[in-house]
């Protein structure tokens, strides 16, 4: 890979948005489920878990990122900079659909011979160590 390298993650990797910011990463919404309602992982408070679940008895739950998700994020990147190479550093690809979405968003793209996926075979925190450790 040549050029300016972006990484890019899942935001189940626990990389908060001002980490993100000052490693410059980029971050893939992941989704949380409040019953009917899906929201982007990281747009809400965590607490609203908590508060869903006392209210409701019931568990939230979670999915990976689309393969829309990561086409809307490149596609914007690329218009921006042809030239970018982005290295993603996937969610452990036998946990979510995540690594797969990638894969799928980059099929056929001009540009996908610019991304690299590696499965960090990670989640979370773990992912998050990867992260910063490839970063630095």
């Amino acid at each position: 890979m040549a050029g300016k390298i972006l990484i890019t993650a899942e935001t189940g990797s626990d990389i908060t948005k001002e980490m993100a910011m000052e490693l410059g990463v980029t971050l893939i919404p992941m989704h949380v489920s409040l019953g009917s309602e899906t929201l982007d992982d990281g747009t809400f408070p965590p607490e609203d878990v908590c508060a869903y679940y006392d209210r409701t008895g019931k568990r939230p739950t979670t999915s990976g990122s689309t393969p829309y998700d990561f086409e809307s994020v490149y596609d914007k990147l690329f218009a921006e900079d042809s030239d970018l190479q982005i290295l993603h550093l996937a969610y452990s690809a036998v946990t979510t659909c995540s690594y797969h979405s990638c894969e799928l968003a980059i099929e056929g793209k001009p540009y996908a011979k610019n991304v690299r996926i590696v499965d960090t075979k990670h989640v979370s925190v773990g992912q998050c160590a990867v992260v910063i450790a490839v970063k630095e």
